[in-house]
Formats: C-alpha cells, sequence, structure tokens
C-alpha cells in the first residue's frame, strides 16, 4: 500500500504527515539533510510527532521518530497555526479553545461599546461577524465535531449574541440570527467547509490526492 504524505511551511514553522511511520521519518531525514546542506538547525526542543487515530493497540512497539541522533518528542496534542491536534481524532481540546479566544475577542471590544445598549445593531453585526465568528470557527473546517461539540459552539454563540443585544440568558436568539443574516454557528462551519472542499479540488494541490483518497 503506497503511503500518503505532505509537507507544509508556514514561516518558520513546517509540518511533515505521513500515513506511515517510516514514512514520517523518510520525511523529518529529507529535512534534516536539507538543513545540514543550508548551515541551519532544527531546535530538537520545539520539534514534536504526533500519532493520528491512535489507539492502544495501534503498533507493537511504540514508534519512535529521530532528528539525526536526537530522539524527537512524541505527543498526544499538538498546536499547528493555534489548531489543536489530538492523537484520538476529536476536538476535544479545540473547541473550549475556540470558545475561550471568542469570548476574549467579545469582551476586547466592550471599549468601543459591543455590549448593549452600545453600537447599534447594524455595527455589531458587523463586528461579529467579522471577528467574534471568524475566531469561534478558526480551524473548523477540518475538524471532526462531534454532536457535544456543536452545543459547546451553539451555545456560545447563543450566550455572545444574547450579550451583545441585552436578551436574557433564557430567551432563544434564532430570530436575531436570522436578522444578522446568519446562520447558527454550526451551519456556517458546514458552509466554510464546503468553500474549502471544492477550492481544494479545483486545483492540482497535492491536498486533493488526500481529499481524493480520504473519499474513497
Amino acid at each position: 500500500m503506497n503511503s500518503m504524505y505532505n509537507c507544509f511551511a508556514y514561516a518558520e514553522y513546517i509540518s511533515l504527515y505521513n500515513s506511515t511511520g517510516t514514512g514520517l521519518q523518510a520525511l523529518i531525514d529529507i529535512c534534516a539533510v536539507y538543513a545540514g546542506k543550508c548551515r541551519f538547525n532544527f531546535g530538537i526542543r520545539k520539534c514534536q510527532c504526533i500519532s493520528a487515530g491512535y489507539k492502544p493497540d495501534c503498533f507493537v512497539t511504540e514508534p519512535i521518530w529521530y532528528l539525526n541522533e536526537n530522539i524527537m518528542e512524541t505527543v498526544t496534542k499538538l498546536e499547528i497555526l493555534d489548531v489543536t491536534f489530538t492523537n484520538n481524532d476529536t476536538c476535544s481540546d479545540h473547541v473550549p479553545n475556540r470558545v475561550d479566544k471568542c469570548r476574549r475577542a467579545f469582551y476586547s471590544l466592550s471599549n468601543i461599546s459591543m455590549n448593549y445598549p452600545g453600537l447599534n445593531n447594524n455595527n455589531k453585526s458587523q463586528l461579529y461577524s467579522s471577528m467574534c465568528l471568524l475566531t469561534l470557527t478558526y480551524g473548523m473546517q477540518c475538524a471532526n465535531l462531534s454532536s457535544p461539540d456543536k452545543s459547546i459552539l451553539n451555545s456560545a454563540q447563543g450566550g455572545i449574541i444574547k450579550k451583545m443585544f441585552g436578551l436574557s440568558k433564557r430567551s432563544r436568539h434564532t430570530n436575531i440570527l436570522r436578522a444578522m443574516n446568519l446562520d447558527n454557528v454550526t451551519t456556517e462551519i458546514g458552509n466554510y467547509t464546503k468553500s474549502a472542499f471544492k477550492r481544494l479540488c479545483s486545483k492540482s494541490f497535492p491536498t486533493k490526492n488526500v481529499c481524493y483518497h480520504l473519499l474513497s
């Protein structure tokens, strides 16, 4: 079976993934050789590995990866560009992180009267869509959201909407979302995912092959 592999780089960060342990080690070795030729070093303390979809009986022996002669740390979760990945393929860490950052974004706007009564409704809607909603949904396009995860996200959205417009905690915010021309947050995430998938599959990106592989 051929292994699926890829590499993403952003600034000084490089992310490698492969469908086999030996394949990942081969990619790490390529990076190490390149670093040696260009006379720079990767910081071993900042390099981490994770086994996605990990189960206790996945391996006869636990895999170990090396950067040159140094053993790389294997973790159960890690952050890549502010998205939290876990080895059990759940969003149990990423969802609470986004909710917390969304609330911080909302309260950071209190000095410009984001709370009720404050700004007029149109300005509030624009600020919510451009800051709070994007913060809440960041990285969710490729997340494996469970029913409890969706409930947490929708509840967080509802709480912020109610604070914006001075509603009680027991009131419903569905009509306000319609007035703002928005869906609940999980529906918005679904729309983002469809849009992202369409863009990925419209060009000859390596990720396109991964998407087709997963679909097949």
